[in-house]
């Protein structure tokens, strides 16, 4: 009977550490999983900001292109006009 009790306590022990190294498992795949979970929502508010930054630098690039647009249809224009008027006075 003694070592059927102690075969029962053994088996109980056993299953015991069993259910402990599983709950430790899971609680290590939990930690795991929340660790790569927060470092995916970093790396998406990076990428995020990221785009926000470069949208605001194309439309400042853009801004930057119609100046100058401006500008050289402007230069264009008066050198046409000064042309015209040049030729004009020379015939």
């Amino acid at each position: 009977m003694y070592s059927v009790n102690l075969l029962e306590s053994w088996t109980e022990l056993r299953e015991k550490k069993g259910l402990d190294e599983g709950s430790h498992q899971v609680e290590t795949s939990f930690t795991e999983l929340h660790k790569r979970y927060d470092q995916m929502r970093q790396l998406m508010v990076a990428v995020w900001q990221r785009g926000k930054s470069l949208t605001q630098h194309n439309q400042e690039l853009q801004a930057k292109i119609q100046e100058i647009k401006a500008e050289f249809q402007s230069k264009l224009t008066r050198s046409y006009e000064e042309t015209h008027e040049s030729l004009h006075s020379f015939w």
